[in-house]
């Protein structure tokens, strides 16, 4: 069972609700944090009109429940209710579920807040994270607030969540488009923009998948307006034109924003890169260069993730 011992420090969960069903990530994350001595705070956001059907069991209350609707832009809705709640940033707790990933990546870009995922416990000034499918269990010492994604356990006894204690806030407005912002002001280069010359430059990996994997991330490209880039791995497997290829055998780039999937950072593809400041990696290999080298680092399913984000984007182009 995980734990959070945070001392006199009070977390915030943060969680999507869809159809008025919690996932099982986000239901383990919740009694996580439920654990911590000094008591915790929850915010729902649900993406449509459904409350929580059925409330998850806590090990305790907590000492203030905040419901609200998002909408379609709900992740950037958890960010502002955050925001005005807790102006000076809490530990923030997410479960490990795709919803929750996005939520945090939002979060982390307005704050430069580090992310941990599949944590399985979380101290005052530690946190300690499985990896390689819980073969591996590694402590790190911390410093301020973090976000938090944890490894999705079988929750411990407790009572169900009081949810006579949810206190609904404004309705933010489902139909807003305030959360794409960021998406409607890159250049509008497009895919096949010059490599050379693009500002925004979103480049896929081997760990994208497939072929079909390397479409979506050309899609995704498009409707955020940066150009599309690949690894010599994925031009030698025929899934992208060479004239894509990104490092010392291909194209050297000096982007403003860098989005990388399912890349590993091969020595051949970093010295044709000069990263910039915004450089956010997708990969399942927390260890990776690519991911060391990044200053949003998220570990994660690339395909999955593409999927994700292109779903939240339909209908933004």
């Amino acid at each position: 069972m995980n734990r959070v011992e945070l001392g006199p420090n009070i977390p915030v969960v943060i969680i999507t609700l869809r159809s008025g069903t919690m996932s099982k990530q986000a239901a383990s994350a919740l009694y996580s944090a439920s654990t911590n001595p000094a008591g915790y705070e929850i915010i729902i956001v649900m993406t449509d009109e459904k409350e929580l059907a059925r409330p998850p069991r806590v090990a305790q209350q907590p000492i203030r429940a905040h419901l609200v609707n998002g909408g379609r832009r709900w992740h950037s809705v958890a960010t502002q209710t955050l925001n005005s709640l807790r102006p000076e940033l809490p530990h923030t707790i997410f479960g490990n579920d795709p919803d929750s990933q996005i939520s945090a990546i939002e979060i982390a870009r307005m704050t430069s807040v580090p992310i941990w995922t599949e944590v399985t416990s979380v101290g005052v000034d530690t946190v300690t994270v499985s990896r390689r499918h819980s073969t591996l269990i590694e402590t790190y010492s911390t410093s301020g607030p973090s976000i938090l994604l944890f490894q999705a356990t079988p929750v411990g006894p407790g009572d169900p969540l009081d949810l006579a204690q949810l206190r609904m806030l404004s309705d933010q407005g489902p139909d807003a488009r305030s959360g794409y912002q960021s998406a409607q002001t890159l250049s509008s280069a497009g895919a096949s923009g010059d490599l050379g010359e693009a500002e925004h430059i979103v480049c896929a990996g081997i760990g994208v998948g497939s072929v079909e994997e390397y479409g979506k991330t050309v899609q995704f490209a498009e409707i955020i307006g940066a150009a599309v880039g690949a690894t010599r791995l994925v031009t030698d497997a025929g899934w992208a034109p060479h004239d894509r290829q990104i490092g010392t055998t291909g194209a050297g780039i000096s982007p403003s924003i860098y989005i990388t999937f399912g890349v590993s950072g091969a020595i051949q593809h970093l010295a044709g890169v000069e990263l910039p400041e915004k450089t956010i990696s997708v990969n399942i290999d927390r260890g990776c260069q690519m991911m060391r080298s990044s200053r949003i680092a998220i570990v994660a399913d690339a395909p999955a993730v593409l999927h994700q984000l292109l779903e939240l984007l339909k209908g933004v182009q």
